[in-house]
């Protein structure tokens, strides 16, 4: 049989819980900032220094500057990022 159209706000016939609907996100901004902040805390101090920093006798040099730094300062700046958003966005919200 065909599929028929769902409205707005109805689960889709085929799901058998109503986690997708048709007006909402899956992922919402919180989830997404968090995921994207521990990314970035993992990344910019972990595995991913490692790999862009060089050997000691010939470091990676980006413009001038020592890449591990830049490394560094940029996941800073993410992790920054996600704070001052989730503070404007999120945490900004009247619980009252």
């Amino acid at each position: 049989s065909p599929r028929s159209f769902t409205p707005p706000g109805e689960t889709l016939p085929s799901t058998a819980s109503p986690l997708l609907r048709c007006d909402e996100r899956t992922v919402s901004k919180g989830q997404l900032l968090c995921a994207i902040f521990t990314v970035s805390l993992v990344l910019g101090p972990g595995p991913g220094a490692t790999l862009i920093d060089g050997t000691r006798e010939n470091p990676s040099i980006w413009f001038g500057i020592p890449a591990l730094y830049l490394w560094v300062v940029f996941w800073f700046l993410v992790m920054a990022g996600c704070i001052v958003t989730a503070a404007l966005t999120i945490w900004s919200k009247d619980t009252d």
